[in-house]
Formats: structure tokens, sequence, C-alpha cells
């Protein structure tokens, strides 16, 4: 039977989601991710059959804007049938059953960042098209370690290798003085200060005001940000998102830095000032990586903090539900500000 979410739906979902993915959701996590305060309620297609949900899409609904005008974005997330179901055309009657929530609840556009083999079925089944592949990029800030990392033979010539990873931490600038930078743990309205100046320099996005910060990042029931806001001597400019991991390659330990959100007005010199910022809250780390697509003021930041593309690795396909939206400027790559912010599994 096809119907909507219905009130301790939740441990079954999880349950599916097992079985489909082989990860363990906590109760928390799925609450945090579908019952947040900061967005119209998510909606969620089931099938149930014999008393358990073996079907499963959803939407995560936001706010945000398409040319400085408000709009619901849906992104899609959690497409699932149970592993001893598929191949019966599931699939296609959960899209189908949320298709039909959207039109009801008015949202303008659809999204998502599926894998590959879903990113065929967005398409197929939604109606969906490939806007682009999202680059990522690095900064590789102890090229000594990194070698060796992945050249065990060169660990003889350790001194030699750290030696040039030192002389290149201690050409590393440091903060200038009229610039502050500062860990958070709740974010207040100067964050949403930032997002209303911000927001004029892109096209389409997700509103990244004060409330969403405080349900994606620093609310997460399970990953830890480190969230920082930049300011000069007159005003926040822009706000950076951090999360940390440790890799063991070879013989060596190195610290990545993921740049999960980075956004600021691109006035004056905010964006010089958000390069040393940037550079000063992850100097420490081995290697940097980011997602950031071209043509955006974040995108030249990156660059000029020397950034380099090495690959494309997520898939944005979208569906416009509103006709009066221009198909050709949705489907434009140029016209998208995203980060890894913006996908639910990072």
């Amino acid at each position: 039977m096809l119907r909507n979410y219905q009130e301790n739906d939740e441990g079954k979902i999880n349950q599916l989601f097992y079985e489909v993915f082989k990860t363990n959701r906590s109760i928390a996590e799925w609450q945090w991710k579908f019952s947040h305060p900061t967005n119209h309620r998510s909606l969620i297609s089931v099938y149930e059959e014999g008393g358990e949900i073996i079907g499963h899409a959803a939407l995560l609904i936001f706010e945000g804007q398409i040319e400085s005008r408000p709009v619901l974005f849906g992104e899609r997330v959690d497409v699932m049938v149970h592993p001893g179901h598929q191949g019966k055309g599931m699939y296609k009657k959960v899209i189908h059953h949320l298709m039909q929530q959207c039109e009801e609840h008015n949202i303008d556009l659809v999204y998502g960042y599926p894998a590959p083999k879903a990113k065929d079925l967005f398409i197929r089944y939604m109606d969906g098209k490939e806007i682009t592949y999202v680059p990522r990029l690095l900064k590789v800030l102890s090229p000594g370690k990194l070698i060796m990392s992945r050249f065990g033979f060169l660990q003889k010539a350790s001194l030699i290798f750290n030696g040039v990873d030192k002389v290149i931490s201690n050409k590393r600038r440091s903060l200038p003085d009229a610039l502050s930078v500062t860990q958070i743990d709740h974010a207040d309205i100067r964050f949403d200060e930032i997002w209303e100046e911000g927001r004029k320099d892109h096209s389409i996005l997700l509103t990244r005001n004060a409330s969403f910060i405080n349900w994606r990042y620093i609310s997460h029931p399970s990953r830890e940000y480190e969230v920082y806001i930049v300011e000069n001597q007159s005003a926040a400019i822009g706000y950076i998102v951090l999360k940390k991991e440790i890799m063991d390659k070879g013989n060596e330990t190195m610290e990545l830095i993921h740049v999960i959100d980075l956004f600021f007005s691109d006035r004056g010199q905010n964006r010089k000032d958000m390069s040393n910022a940037l550079h000063h809250i992850t100097k420490r780390a081995d290697l940097v990586s980011t997602w950031s697509l071209p043509n955006t003021a974040q995108d030249q930041l990156f660059k000029k903090s020397a950034f380099i593309r090495v690959s494309s690795p997520m898939p944005l396909v979208g569906k416009t539900m509103n006709k009066e939206l221009d198909d050709s400027f949705i489907y434009n790559s140029a016209n998208w500000y995203v980060s890894q912010g913006d996908v639910d599994s990072y």
C-alpha cells in the first residue's frame, strides 16, 4: 500500500535504511534530518506491506531563492526499496507518489545529488535533468608527507621531506590584525546579516541564515563540525564550516580538513579577508578539500588560495515543478551556488 508518512514510521524506515545501505541510523539522527524546525515539513512516501515498510522516498524542503525570488526547494533523499522486493516496479511507484506530494505542497524545484544508478532513475522517473558534476578541489599543505604516504620506500629520506614541509609551514602568513576569526557554538543575528548580503551575489541557492546553520551543523546528533564567523573592524563578512578527518596512509597519519560550507558577501576586500581566514584555520592540516562550482566568488577564492581541481565526483540533478521558472536558467550550472553542506551525507 502506498501512503504518506505516519507518526512512528521512523523505526521501520530506519530498518529499511539498514537493509538497503547497511548503515545503522539512530532515531535521533532521523528526527534531526526529517523533523528539524528550520524548514517546511519533509515529504515522505512509503510502500507498506505486511506491516513492514519496503519502499521509501523523501524530500527535505528548504527555503531558498532563484534570482532573488523566494522559492521552495525539495532535496530528494533516501529513495530505497528492500532488496527482497526490487525489480517489481516499486521504485517507480514511490517516486510518482512523492511527486504528487510535491505538486500538492507547491514545491518549486526538486533537486538531488544521487549516486550514478540513482541519477539515471531520477532522470527516468522524475523527468529530471543533469545540471552538472560538482568539482572537488584539493590543497596540499604537507607535500612531503603526502609523497611518503604514497611511496613507502621514500621513508629513508623522511628528514628531507619533513624538512620541506617545515619550510612551507614557516612561510605561512599570519592573520591580519584587522580581522578576527571566532569559532562559535550558536549562530546569531550576525549570520542572518551575512546571508542577506551574500545572497545578492548568487542566483540559485538554499537560504543560509542563522536557523539553517544551527540546524544543519551545530545541532547534528552524530557529526562534529567547526563553525567560524569572520569579522573585520566594521562587520561580520562571512562564515566557514569545517569537518576534520584523520587518515592513515601507509606509514603516515594525515589530517584532512573538509571545507563543508563557506559563504560571504563579495564586497571590497572581503574575498581576500575570507582567504586569509580560511588559511588561518586550516594551516595546521596536511590536506584541505572542498567543493566549488565555477563562476562563483568562492571558486575564485579557492583558486587564489592554491586549491586545484582533482575530480568531479557528485552529480547535481534537478526538476522544475513551477511552470513560471525558466528551465534554461535552472539547468545552467553557472547560476548555482552549492557546497558539501547541501548534501545530507556530509
